[in-house]
């Protein structure tokens, strides 16, 4: 290094430099030294943020997800298997395809609801 730019994640940057890292915004103060501000990616499920602990339960109760920095991970297990992980992007797509399945029953049930109301 220079002495005068920093080095991070194979990119130079100079003094006073701001750049995106993830959800972080980070800058360059030189000598090699970037700081960037402690933030956390959401998570995206069916159009709707979660944002980093938040928790979404899947059907049936079975799964509680929770968003941790940008990607989902199994919080709890109670079909016994207890080793938590990160969703892979193919087990998002069909949580997100069970909520929305799911979502659009209690639409059918609550206009049933209403006609019977009216």
């Amino acid at each position: 290094s220079s002495g005068i730019n920093a080095e991070y994640g194979g990119m130079n940057y100079d003094v006073g430099e701001r750049f995106q890292s993830g959800c972080e915004t980070c800058t360059c103060y030189g000598n090699d030294n970037i700081h960037c501000e402690d933030r956390d990616c959401p998570c995206l499920v069916n159009n709707k943020i979660l944002f980093h602990g938040d928790t979404i339960e899947d059907v049936g109760g079975l799964l509680v997800y929770q968003c941790m920095d940008g990607r989902l991970v199994i919080e709890e297990d109670h079909r016994g298997h207890g080793k938590l992980r990160y969703l892979t992007r193919r087990e998002v797509m069909a949580l997100e395809e069970r909520l929305q399945k799911r979502e659009r029953a209690l639409e059918r049930e609550r206009a049933k609801l209403l006609k019977l109301q009216q």
